[in-house]
């Protein structure tokens, strides 16, 4: 099985690659394939996030039938660069990986990060599925970014669970699920801010995270990066209720949140996946911060400038990865 997860983590490098160069043409550069940069958010989020995390909870539950989803999720996002119909083999991708959390909850019994999981792969089905059906990508992206941020929000909760001292805290994380998917559905920018803001101060304070700011080596610079995307989502939450510019209420989301969320999880969860064992070293610091430097600058000064630099960050961070954290 090592050898397929080889396999699924290079197809969702490979879309990593195309989604960054179409992310520098959306950033005004005049490359070859111009006609494809409105494209950039399928590859992202459907080919490379979304196949990577389905990847990752196959191996969590170590069944057949779960390998389907990164593969599908990878392929629907290439082929609906020709036709938006081919998206239906993401909708069935992303079902698929519903299916991993209804197993476990039929299985083990339902437990809350199960079921935030769960409502954000039913997002990603349903964002695929409009998609497919050519509805508006400025309604569509909602569905693909709200997956993305219940599910950091589930891994994060199913890690510190057994920290939160009381009962009804529970309730408290509830509701920004709740008002994140009335705001998804209902198209409510101001809701979905809401929710946002609500999460970020949720983790902030209840994540594991919190207690490790104090420790050393990799588990001070895994809750460092964690602290940082978790401003981002509270700023992207701001840039929405506010209706600032466009990229800062995406970008706040899926660069500051969602690859801050990479760069703290990736040293723990790609030996996992493909067998290796990681070592941490202090450089990883630097595309983190080139990565927010990336941001800073892509807000403030100029939009191409920041692209090039969150490019860097991003290529730098996983060179390192490769070279100087995983060893196989």
């Amino acid at each position: 099985m090592s050898k397929v997860n080889w396999l699924l983590v290079l197809s969702a490098v490979v879309a990593m690659l195309f989604g960054l160069y179409l992310a520098l043409i959306r950033s005004g550069f005049v490359l070859p394939g111009g006609y494809m940069a409105l494209s950039h958010a399928q590859v992202m989020v459907v080919g490379f996030l979304g196949s990577l995390i389905a990847l990752e909870r196959a191996v969590a539950i170590k069944k057949l039938w779960s390998y389907l989803a990164p593969p599908l999720l990878f392929i629907a996002s290439f082929l609906s660069l020709y036709s938006p119909i081919f998206m239906l083999i993401g909708f069935v991708g992303a079902l698929v990986m519903f299916g991993v959390f209804a197993y476990l909850m039929v299985r083990y019994g339902r437990r809350p990060q199960w079921v935030v999981m769960g409502v954000a792969a039913l997002l990603l089905a349903i964002g695929n599925l409009l998609y497919a059906f050519s509805v508006p990508i400025t309604y569509v992206l909602h569905y693909w970014l709200m997956f993305l941020v219940l599910t950091i929000a589930g891994e994060r909760l199913e890690l510190s669970i057994l920290l939160i001292p009381k009962r009804g805290v529970m309730g408290t994380f509830y509701i920004p699920v709740i008002l994140s998917v009335i705001g998804v559905i209902s198209g409510s920018e101001v809701l979905i801010g809401i929710s946002y803001i609500l999460l970020a101060l949720w983790l902030f304070y209840y994540d594991v995270a919190t207690r490790n700011l104090r420790a050393s080596g990799l588990v001070r610079f895994v809750a460092l990066t964690l602290m940082l995307g978790y401003v981002w989502l509270a700023l992207g939450g701001i840039a929405l209720i506010l209706n600032l510019p466009y990229d800062l209420r995406i970008h706040a989301i899926t660069l500051g949140f969602v690859f801050s969320m990479i760069f703290a999880h990736a040293p723990i969860i790609f030996p996992a996946i493909l067998g290796g064992r990681s070592r941490f070293s202090p450089l990883l610091y630097l595309p983190v911060v080139l990565l927010h430097l990336s941001l800073i600058v892509r807000f403030t000064y100029d939009l191409k400038v920041g692209a090039v630099l969150g490019v860097i960050a991003i290529l730098l961070y996983f060179a390192l990865m490769r070279f100087r954290v995983i060893t196989f």
